[in-house]
């Protein structure tokens, strides 16, 4: 089947603030651990290859079906990252690292902790975010790049699964440029009690991140495991000349559990997840002034900017089979509930400071059912999230309390409600299939306290100065896909989907001030999305590849507009369905296997779009998308000795010079050079050994030339020449 090449992609990053992390390297790797290093070839153990729940070796997703499918037979792009790719195994920094190298992505780079991945050209709340299917997205998301994929630790997960392009019929709204679906690893009760210590260490990053895992149970009657990660970052060191950025350093901690019940002879599961992920004092380093200027950016005015903000996920999913039931024969319920707390510190200039933030508690349900036909498989289901959203805001001079405001980032005393039923038919034919989904959704929004922006002050008293938002939105999506096989090793596909997103608390009620000042705007309609996607993919027994297509129509897009109004010298925008637009994007990737030890890679994708905008005097034109991706790829090697148990790969990733700039982005100076980000080859090294079950050490050198550069639309480059070193020991039974 198609191999996931991301895996051989990615250069493992870490690194310590001070020697003691070097020490408690040293220590973790015991006398035994050792002697395996230094043991003649042919005598180290093999290292666990499966994801967590047994699904590496036969590439199983289920994000585009909801339910395990073999990646080469989904009429869709996916990509697959397992346990072996993910945490200490991969890129550990942070999940949405991972997605860095892959087709079609951007991962924009506000700060060092706020990162957010560009799908075809779409991402914030236009794109889906799931845990164990389970939404992450919430109704208080907002526009352009926000941070709350990084709220997921990597190291808590078993695999990675991201879908390219619209997912709204399965999983409802903001699917529109892709779905990332993170899903726990099943714990294993049948070697008894073990742990899992992992160490993270980089030089560039002066970072070093702990991981501490207990697994085991009682076999027919219970499995689990239970994780804590400590991550420590220091201010990067960017490269040419290892200049160091100030502010760019945060702490993080998580935790995380799940228990398994099998019941009933393991005809029905019982399944207990939690999660709690905490970052401190994370910095938006570009708006203040201690931001280091890249080709011309400005620098912020803001003493400080810091976030702090904690995630919590609670979730049980009963799980059962009953073949000979009527209407179905396999069936889950899923309850859920979440909360998201963030706090952001804002010291302005002239002793100005504001707190402001918002509390989220969403209470989730689910119900899925599949059933075998005499032509294929049919699911259904349905799902529903309650938000729950208070917010604040309090301003301050010289330390001196000046009085609340109506609402914080978003509306006080708020709620929303989604709901979504859906059904899709898997129908096989002549060795192919075609699907066929439908899904109806309904979205409300109520919120209590918002600001009206045509009456001046903040004192809730003054007549008309407290707004009421009471808005419903309904919708009706569908999508075909059709999947034929050209010859054992090859097929190819086509599909038409729509997707949609129901305007959220963000969008009607948002005060947000960043590069222009927002203010509620009530009446808004749907985003709607219309995707034709066309595919090939190939393994033959010496080489594999796929090609992918998309062409996606955009309609009644929400953008901010210019009103004309400043405040401070921040322009105040208007929130309308004016963005209609496209996107047209290739996507390529392949490996060719040269010997029994030697193999290369590549990957690829193009894009280009044009949607409405306007300018600062408010008149439209069409432009490309806010940081549309520029021309990027990857090229590499891997080499694996007959006679050594060490795996060496090379690659270097290669990005155009991003010059193709909507209106927003050329304004935006503090992030985006004049003219556009600087191109960049990026080179990197690495090696790695298994010490044997669950038990690695890797070595590698990013950046290898110590190429000073940043990922367009970030507010922060990327580290230098960076030296990591990742380690996993597994210890006990």
């Amino acid at each position: 089947m198609l191999l996931s090449l991301p895996s051989r992609q990615l250069v493992v990053r870490a690194r310590a603030r001070s020697v003691s992390h070097a020490l408690l390297l040293l220590l973790a790797l015991s006398p035994t651990a050792l002697a395996q290093i230094a043991a003649p070839v042919g005598e180290a153990s093999s290292e666990r290859s499966d994801t967590r729940d047994g699904e590496a070796d036969t590439e199983l997703v289920i994000t585009a079906t909801r339910h395990a499918e073999e990646a080469f037979w989904i009429p869709q792009a996916t990509t697959l990252w397992t346990y072996q790719d993910l945490g200490y195994g991969g890129d550990g920094r942070s999940l949405p690292n991972t997605l860095t190298r892959e087709p079609s992505v951007l991962m924009q780079k506000t700060g060092p902790g706020q990162s957010s991945p560009y799908i075809r050209g779409l991402t914030g709340f236009r794109t889906l975010m799931l845990v164990d299917g389970v939404r992450l997205n919430n109704s208080v998301w907002r526009s352009g790049p926000n941070q709350y994929t990084g709220t997921l630790d990597a190291n808590a997960f078993g695999s990675l699964e991201l879908v390219r392009g619209p997912g709204a019929v399965l999983w409802g709204s903001d699917a529109m440029g892709g779905t990332i679906h993170a899903r726990t690893a099943a714990p294993d009760a049948s070697q008894g009690w073990f742990g899992t210590y992992g160490l993270r260490y980089s030089t560039a990053e002066r970072s070093a991140s702990h991981r501490l895992e207990v697994e085991g149970g009682v076999p027919g009657e219970f499995a689990v495991r239970f994780g804590v990660t400590d991550k420590s970052f220091g201010n990067i060191m960017a490269g040419s000349g290892s200049r160091a950025l100030p502010n760019t350093a945060y702490d993080e901690r998580d935790l995380d559990v799940r228990v398994d019940v099998p019941l009933q002879d393991d005809d029905v599961t019982l399944t207990f997840v939690a999660q709690k992920v905490s970052q401190d004092n994370v910095p938006r380093t570009h708006k203040t002034v201690e931001a280091v200027p890249f080709h011309g950016t400005s620098v912020g005015s803001e003493i400080r900017r810091d976030l702090d903000q904690d995630r919590e996920l609670v979730y049980a999913k009963l799980a059962w089979r009953a073949p000979n039931a009527a209407f179905y024969d396999d069936a889950e319920v899923t309850v859920s509930w979440q909360s998201t707390e963030e706090r952001q510190d804002r010291l302005r200039t002239g002793a100005r400071r504001d707190l402001q933030g918002f509390d989220v508690d969403t209470v989730g349900g689910a119900l899925q059912f599949s059933k075998g036909t005499d032509h294929g498989l049919l699911t259904y289901g349905a799902d529903f999230y309650h938000d729950e959203v208070s917010s604040f805001r309090r301003d301050y001079v010289n330390g001196v309390f000046t009085g609340p405001q109506i609402q914080g980032p978003v509306a006080d005393d708020a709620s929303y409600d989604l709901l979504g039923v859906f059904v899709q038919d898997e129908i096989e034919h002549a060795g192919g299939t075609t699907t066929v989904g439908l899904r109806y959704s309904r979205a409300s929004a109520e919120a209590n306290r918002v600001d009206n922006p045509n009456v001046g002050g903040s004192n809730p008293s003054t007549p008309g100065n407290v707004l009421r938002v009471n808005e419903t939105f309904s919708e009706l999506v569908a999508s075909v896909r059709t999947l034929v096989p050209l010859d054992d090793q090859t097929n190819a596909w086509f599909g038409v989907s729509q997707a949609f997103r129901a305007p959220n608390l963000s969008d009607l009620t948002s005060e947000l001030e960043d590069s222009g000042i927002e203010s509620p705007t009530p009446d808004l309609d749907s985003e709607k999305l219309l995707g034709f996607e066309a595919g090939v993919r190939t393994q033959q027994d010496t080489w594999e590849g796929e090609a992918v297509v998309y062409y996606n129509e955009l309609r009644d897009f929400i953008l901010n507009s210019p009103t004309g109004q400043f405040v401070g010298g921040t322009p105040v925008v208007q929130k309308s369905n004016v963005g209609d637009g496209r996107v047209f994007g290739m996507e390529l990737r392949g490996e060719l296997r040269l010997t029994e030890e030697w193999s290369t890679y590549a990957s690829g994708a193009y894009m280009d779009s044009s949607v409405q905008q306007f300018t600062s005097t408010g008149a439209p034109e069409h432009g490309p998308l806010d940081r549309e991706a520029p021309l990027s790829g990857v090229l590499g090697a891997a080499l694996q000795p007959h006679d050594s148990v060490w795996r060496y790969e090379g690659d270097v990733f290669m990005a155009h010079r991003a010059d193709d700039l909507s209106i927003r982005d050329t304004t935006d100076t503090e992030r985006i050079p004049p003219g556009g980000t600087p191109g960049y080859a990026v080179w990197g090294v690495r090696a790695r050994r298994p010490l044997g079950p669950g038990s690695f050490v890797g070595v590698a050198l990013e950046n290898l030339f110590n190429r000073d550069f940043r990922i367009h639309g970030s507010g922060q480059n990327e580290p230098g020449r960076n030296l990591v070193i990742s380690y996993r020991k597994r210890f006990g039974t």
